[in-house]
């Protein structure tokens, strides 16, 4: 008897905390259910306005305001390479109604470089959506002896400490793909690191070899015959020069430069908030008007899930930390 009272005791006691819990699990499916957005929703663009990422995080602005009936205002705040506005929203209440629109590459190289911003990018945001992938060009002068990627990496090969690239800046996501061509063909391709805007007139006038550019950036300018494209970094061909061999083509599948545009919100948001965000975003993203503006700039618009996203960013931040510390890099 006295042992079939303790388990009579048990279940009873079992029972009562289960009841303690049941206004928990309801405020959660509460919540969970709740309208959003409630208030204004903040986009952070770490970078100057007129850019494309700016470009970007207005269109989405536009849309999603009238899809939900509240303002989606567009913050600028540049600075730290874009880690300033990062910082902004990884430190922001995680209600969803902060976001950073941006190059999410640029999170993935701060995070690999370890450098000290108060925040890692990397683990103090979250993956929201894919916006898309940006086209990105190798280019050349017009006049450059080699006409596609094989017949420029014979060439600096050839010449050794005679032929370069210029990109954005040491460690950027440029120099750590000339950085992988160099490991892959062998080839001893000089790295000229700006800061300004003048690396795309430089490479015009033929006082650069190389660069990387959207195709945004630089489509003018290839129409014009001021430029040439040795190739598109990737597997995917330009819908605007089909014809022009990839990275994949050319022999360098496994160069990776990575250059899309995302969003993100403070990694301590709740996932029914992300989820809803990534609903929202890529039903804006499928819109007919909205794809084909993106298309015409060369982004392939993205339909990744919160987790599929994230899987991407894991699997490429090992190859940018491999490169960072095979080269010793160190940054500014």
């Amino acid at each position: 008897m006295k042992k079939r009272a303790n388990r009579v005791f048990g279940r009873r006691d079992f029972l009562k905390q289960a009841a303690c819990l049941v206004p928990l699990v309801l405020s959660v499916d509460a919540l969970a259910a709740g309208p959003f957005p409630t208030k204004t929703v903040t986009i952070i663009c770490p970078y100057q306005p007129g850019g494309l990422t700016d470009i970007t995080s207005r269109r989405l602005a536009e849309r999603l305001s009238a899809m939900w009936g509240q303002p989606v205002i567009v913050d600028n705040r540049p600075g730290a390479g874009g880690n300033l506005g990062a910082g902004m929203v990884a430190r922001a209440v995680p209600d969803g109604h902060t976001l950073l629109i941006t190059s999410y590459e640029a999170l993935m190289i701060s995070s690999a470089a370890k450098l000290n911003l108060g925040f890692d990018p990397i683990v103090d945001l979250a993956p929201v959506a894919l916006i898309g992938d940006v086209e990105l060009w190798f280019l050349a002068p017009a006049k450059a002896p080699y006409n596609n990627m094989r017949e420029f990496v014979e060439y600096g090969k050839k010449n050794p400490g005679k032929i370069n690239m210029g990109s954005i800046g040491i460690g950027s996501a440029h120099h750590l793909g000339l950085l992988q061509i160099n490991s892959v063909t062998g080839a001893s391709i000089e790295h000229v690191p700006y800061k300004g805007v003048s690396m795309v007139q430089d490479l015009v006038a033929g006082n650069i070899d190389a660069a990387f550019s959207s195709r945004l950036s630089t489509a003018g300018m290839v129409s014009e015959g001021k430029l040439k494209i040795l190739g598109v970094a990737g597997n995917r061909r330009s819908t605007l020069y089909p014809d022009v061999p990839t990275f994949a083509d050319s022999g360098l599948a496994s160069v990776v430069v990575p250059y899309a545009q995302a969003v993100f919100v403070s990694a301590k948001t709740p996932s029914d908030i992300i989820a809803r965000l990534n609903e929202d975003i890529r039903k804006v993203l499928q819109e007919p008007a909205v794809k084909e503006k993106f298309a015409s700039e060369g982004v392939v618009v993205g339909t990744l899930s919160p987790a599929d996203f994230n899987a991407r960013i894991r699997k490429e931040l090992v190859i940018v930390e491999q490169v960072i510390a095979t080269n010793n890099l160190k940054f500014e």
